[in-house]
């Protein structure tokens, strides 16, 4: 795979500061990208002033204000090369990462997409403390007690040390795996399988590459080749926005599910996958103390144990409830 097969699109919208490290983390790579693509999702703060300083192969194109999965679309659009790499702009690769996916994609032909593991940091770009990889980013992995690793084997099948392809539109009913930075997809993909759903606000990756794994099997790639910058103020995947990202995560699901005739196992994929987002949910209200949002949530899935659970706390005075998550934040600090 040339160099000169990629276009990097990155969405932005007022990350001026963190955006010079996400582009010149694309300019470093050891596999370098034929263009860059910032597509400033109308941007309030200087992101226009900043992109003049690059020339080629950074394109700065300037649209209205419209969401994440809109401004990834115009890129996408605009994407001259074969392949298309997303890259959030509050996110930075490793130098070695479309190399190495171009590597793991020589070695899979039949797979037109790829994926990558993460080392989530703060800031300022340091590593942050405890888990880290896919285990940290995406609840499914605590939910079964598995590793990537063990998780990946079970669902793929491997063609190297911490390399899987496979079909992964069943497990993906489990719970998503795809970080949309870690993305490395072939633009045969978009024509067959189309673009980003603009009208998802929250959890558009989820409902786009569970339509993409319906159709193309897919290179996971363990190592952590992207910096992935967890829950700035304003970002889509802030607690603020859980509840939302759930519902949407839902109503995902329950299309994905109509995207393949019906197995007995796809079916138990499904419903698995539901009872956890509706716990999540639940649990998410909890939090919140809608306590009527939560008890909702909860009764969807009524037989399982933890439903019941969130059921009884929903119940309890006000007061006490609070100082439940009073005691709460008290051990996470």
């Amino acid at each position: 795979m040339s160099a000169r097969a990629i276009t990097v699109v990155i969405p932005t919208y007022n990350r001026a500061a963190l955006l010079v490290r996400a582009v010149e983390s694309a300019l470093a790579q050891t596999v370098p990208p034929m263009e860059i693509l910032v597509v400033d999702d109308g941007s309030t703060d200087d992101t226009a002033a900043v992109c003049a300083r690059w020339s080629d192969p950074v394109r700065y194109i300037a649209t209205p204000n419209g969401g994440v999965a809109r401004a990834r679309n115009v890129g996408i659009a605009h994407a001259r090369g074969e392949w298309i790499a997303l890259l959030d702009s509050d996110d930075e690769w490793e130098p070695a990462k479309l190399a190495t996916q171009c590597a793991a994609l020589d070695a899979a032909p039949d797979a037109p997409w790829s994926i990558t593991g993460c080392e989530l940091v703060d800031g300022d770009s340091k590593p942050i403390a405890g888990r880290q990889g896919y285990e940290a980013v995406f609840p499914i992995f605590s939910e079964l007690r598995e590793s990537a690793a063990q998780y990946f084997a079970h669902a793929l099948r491997s063609i190297g040390d911490g390399l899987y392809t496979g079909d992964l539109y069943e497990a993906l009913f489990r719970g998503n795996v795809v970080l949309p930075s870690s993305t490395l997809v072939h633009r045969s993909v978009f024509d067959r399988c189309g673009v980003f759903n603009p009208d998802f606000r929250y959890a558009e990756e989820t409902e786009l590459f569970h339509r993409v794994a319906a159709v193309f099997p897919v290179v996971v790639i363990l190592a952590p080749l992207v910096r992935y910058r967890v829950a700035q103020a304003g970002s889509l995947t802030s607690s603020a926005n859980t509840h939302k990202l759930i519902a949407n995560a839902l109503k995902s699901l329950d299309q994905a599910a109509t995207l393949r005739s019906p197995t007995p196992s796809s079916q138990r994929a499904h419903q698995a996958g539901k009872r956890s987002l509706l716990l999540r949910m639940a649990y998410a209200r909890l939090s919140e103390r809608d306590t009527r949002g939560a008890r909702r949530a909860a009764a969807q899935v009524w037989t399982h144990p933890r439903a019941w659970g969130i059921l009884a706390v929903s119940l309890l005075p006000a007061p006490v409830l609070g100082g439940l998550h009073a005691i709460k934040k008290r051990v996470r600090t």
